[in-house]
């Protein structure tokens, strides 16, 4: 089915020289552009992507909620959304790097169109998946040290001009606490719950999560300029469709697909399980991660995770490809340290980056192992449908490459109301109250960075 016309695509460039940051115009476009796509790698880990992605007005507006998708102001009834997605972005682009494509998010729930899994609670706030059909933006090339504008039809760098000769913006930006959606003997009785399907053998493990709700005011962008300076990660996020906004700071990689000089396609993932804190000195640092790893519980939920991720790559790879290239190392971002791995495998030649969400999506961090069996339990058992919490925050290329974070240490915005949500492993010798203490502590990360950008905007 023919959604809409998209015109011939070629690739075209051109540098734009300013003093400005292409930060700089991000803030700036976040108050001019009801649709913003931002992307950006800072902290330790900033030289995972080589370049800062920004792009706003996409040629297309794609949502899908059940089965319908809409395409802009039409809405169509098909099988699986998700599949029309395949279908739209069937014109590959020679070029390089990011050259614009689908760009957004995808629920929790979306998880409906890419396993058997069903019972999924509608979300009033956020579509199963959104994306921006964009044909041009802005990328800050931080080796080059060089901004560019690129598109793939129209010139329409004016709109780029445009931002650059508006004044400089001051936020505003205010919020309250409404605390979370569950009780301790509420979240006591999930565990409870959980630890029977464990006994019966349904599961090993299931990631129940615990949402905290805020009333905002103001400009929300404040939020990111914080989160960005608090936690930097590899996978910053601003992500904006109208009054729904996702602000993220994400440190797990659902995956990334790429190609090589001979034209072979590859897929990675990161597991990503087990936390511990930094220490003071690189010789504490690397005391406390050999304690973590010593920690036969935390070794345990990891190898779990890295089996599942060889398992889901094994989905779409050649026989024999798949391979742990990184086991059990530091991952060591600003107050924490994490346990990570690293799966990588060469794909089938009937396989797209489509078919590598489909194998990939949720994480098995976000759900427990078996995969499947984990997210019955949860929906039977979570109060609230997640939405793009333990989603899927990236886009596919028109260049035939994808790059998907999950949707975690994230504030999801609709109007003025918004959410973060933190969840936890359980296994068999879980302790409620020490799970929900540790779910508190972490979801206090964003209220830091919301209390600063409301301190600053006085």
């Amino acid at each position: 089915m023919n959604y809409f016309h998209i015109p011939p695509l070629t690739y075209q460039h051109k540098e734009i020289k300013t003093d400005l940051t292409i930060y700089e115009l991000m803030k700036r476009a976040s108050t001019r552009h009801d649709h913003i796509v931002y992307l950006e790698s800072l902290g330790e880990y900033a030289d995972f992507s080589r370049y800062t992605i920004l792009m706003f007005d996409p040629y297309a507006h794609i949502q899908a909620l059940g089965h319908t998708l809409k395409v802009d102001d039409h809405s169509y009834d098909v099988e699986n959304p998700y599949e029309a997605l395949r279908e739209i972005n069937r014109y590959p682009v020679p070029a390089p790097g990011y050259c614009g494509g689908f760009f957004g998010y995808l629920s929790y729930e979306a998880s409906k169109y890419l396993d058997d899994v069903s019972c999924f609670m509608t979300n009033e706030h956020f579509s199963d998946f959104e994306f921006g059909l964009y044909l041009d933006g802005l990328m800050y090339d931080k080796k080059e040290g060089k901004m560019s504008y690129f598109t793939l039809g129209e010139d329409r760098s004016g709109l780029v001009y445009e931002l650059l000769n508006m004044p400089s913006i001051n936020l505003t930006f205010d919020f309250q606490t409404l605390g979370p959606n569950i009780s301790l003997d509420e979240y006591d009785q999930m565990v409870t719950r959980t630890k029977e399907h464990i006994l019966a053998g349904d599961i090993f493990q299931a990631v129940l999560s615990v949402q905290f709700g805020y009333k905002l005011t103001g400009d929300h962008f404040a939020v990111y300029e914080q989160l960005r300076q608090i936690n930097p990660s590899p996978y910053l996020s601003y992500i904006k469709f109208g009054d729904r906004t996702i602000i993220s700071s994400s440190v797990d990689l659902v995956m990334r697909t790429s190609r090589n000089e001979h034209g072979e396609r590859f897929i990675e993932n990161f597991p990503l399980a087990g936390t511990t804190v930094r220490g003071k000195t690189p010789e504490e640092d690397q005391r406390l991660f050999e304690e973590l790893i010593s920690d036969e519980k935390e070794k345990a939920e990891h190898m779990m995770l890295v089996d599942l991720g060889r398992n889901d790559l094994g989905r779409v790879c050649q026989f024999g490809s798949v391979q742990v290239e990184r086991l059990m190392q530091p991952k060591r971002f600003a107050h924490v340290q994490h346990i990570e791995s690293q799966i990588t495998g060469r794909l089938r030649p009937d396989m797209d980056m489509f078919d590598c969400l489909k194998a990939t999506a949720p994480m098995g961090t976000v759900s427990g192992a078996p995969k499947i069996e984990a997210m019955k339990v949860i929906n039977k058992l979570e109060k609230a449908p997640r939405g793009p919490y333990a989603g899927e925050i990236g886009g596919f290329g028109f260049n035939g490459d994808c790059i998907f974070a999950v949707g975690l240490r994230s504030l999801f915005i609709s109007g003025n109301h918004a959410y973060t949500q933190v969840g936890s492993g359980i296994v068999y010798d879980s302790t409620p109250d020490n799970e929900y203490r540790e779910i508190i502590r972490k979801a206090r990360s964003m209220v830091v960075a919301m209390d600063q950008a409301k301190k600053e905007s006085k």
